[in-house]
């Protein structure tokens, strides 16, 4: 991509104060000289930052809408697409930051071969409290991934927190409407543009994740995830995009499948202490997930 190209960065928020974001978007924005819009879609209904966050429409090419009814992420994200003008689309989450004064500029830079960029996720040093350690000890082993290892699996490890894509290639794939339940909408979304022979580019220019959930938050979404996603595997609509898919569907075959159920239902409180506690083994996350899959 090149900076005479036009970009409409779409950001869909739940709940979070995006004031900070969107200005230093907007500033890195005006400095790259680049034909810009920046449009921010609230999907909480009643959010508790509505006035500082409806403040931002004062910036030239910036809209902020609280919307009245809630959506899903999916749908929240094809609307923003639906409604922006430019030939670029930059989807980022709310509830994040930018770590440097170069972030507009990479992707500006990234090659004119790639119409799918993922820049990744970064997280601070430490969590904001002891209560969200399972959810920043995953994002720190399994998110926070340099873009070496990420371009080894594309496709499949494409995440929607932080890409950038062409609007035809947007247009042809888009998130899937159908899916209103949390997670997972990033796998499929994932496999739909490998099927339409999109190859996803990974670069090492992460936004920061500031919105961690507590730890028993973070478990009844993984849960809720896990259902999605049993969903979508057991109808077909999402093939084998990952190493929790892969082992599903191999030990559907078997007799292991009731084993590693019992398995989950003997250890659960005890998993489920140690995911809670102050060291959370991402094995034992692994597990759990496997386990609660296998139990459904």
């Amino acid at each position: 991509m090149t900076s005479e190209k036009s970009i409409s960065v779409l950001i869909a928020n739940y709940n979070w104060d995006v004031s900070i974001l969107i200005k230093e978007l907007h500033k890195q924005l005006i400095a790259s000289k680049v034909a810009f819009e920046i449009l921010c879609y609230d999907n909480s209904k009643g959010s508790s930052f509505e006035s500082s966050n409806e403040k931002l429409n004062a910036l030239d090419f910036v809209t902020y809408r609280l919307e009245h009814h809630h959506i899903g992420r999916s749908q929240n994200r094809n609307k923003l697409a639906l409604d922006a003008k430019h030939g670029w689309f930059l989807f980022l989450d709310g509830d994040s930051a930018i770590p440097n004064s170069e972030f507009i500029a990479n992707y500006l830079t990234t090659s004119k071969s790639a119409m799918v960029v993922c820049g990744g996720t970064a997280y601070a040093e430490k969590p904001l409290n002891e209560n969200q350690l399972l959810r920043w000890t995953y994002g720190k082993e399994r998110e926070e991934i340099r873009s070496e290892l990420r371009n080894e699996k594309a496709n499949s490890g494409f995440s929607s927190f932080n890409f950038l894509i062409k609007r035809e290639a947007f247009e042809l794939v888009g998130f899937n409407n159908e899916l209103t339940l949390y997670g997972h909408e990033d796998t499929l979304f994932g496999q739909d543009l490998r099927k339409h022979h999109f190859n996803v580019l990974h670069i090492n220019n992460p936004l920061v994740h500031l919105g961690l959930d507590e730890n028993q938050v973070f478990l009844e979404k993984t849960r809720n995830a896990i259902q999605n996603l049993k969903t979508l595997v057991d109808s077909k609509v999402l093939e084998n995009e990952s190493k929790l898919t892969s082992y599903y569907l191999r030990l559907s075959k078997t007799r292991t499948k009731k084993v590693i159920s019992a398995l989950f239902k003997r250890n659960k409180n005890r998993w489920e202490k140690n995911l809670c506690g102050q060291a959370p083994n991402m094995r034992t996350f692994d597990l759990y997930r496997l386990g609660y899959l296998c139990s459904l």
